[in-house]
């Protein structure tokens, strides 16, 4: 298999950035890796405090165990983080992995290039 296509299927399939490291770019690698953590670790701290707050109504009593009632609490249920803010973050996690893909495929396409001449 070239290494374009390593790079870029390891990048779509594994983790943004990975496919960075078979084309020999660390920093790059490291750089997609940390920025995706710190949009998804955002993201996790925000659900698991807003799942705090619903774990605390349903274990005194206030709130029924029921899915439908538990979806509209988490709808309605502030986090530390604002929606938008949320999607915003979500979108930028999209778009460096898209990033990530189309460019780890470009760096490895001319490294098979350059291997083949």
């Amino acid at each position: 298999m070239k290494r374009a296509t390593k790079a870029a299927l390891l990048s779509a399939l594994v983790f943004p950035g990975a496919g960075y490291f078979i084309v020999n770019k660390t920093k790059q690698a490291l750089t997609f890796i940390l920025l995706t953590l710190t949009g998804l670790s955002a993201i996790i701290y925000d659900s698991v405090y807003k799942a705090q707050i619903i774990a605390q109504k349903v274990t005194s009593g206030a709130l029924s165990l029921d899915a439908n009632i538990i979806r509209e609490e988490i709808l309605k249920t502030q986090g530390v983080i604002s929606p938008e803010l949320i999607s915003a973050i979500t979108f930028a996690i999209a778009t460096l992995w898209i990033v990530a893909i189309i460019d780890s495929y470009r760096l490895g396409k001319s490294q098979d290039k350059a291997l083949s001449d």
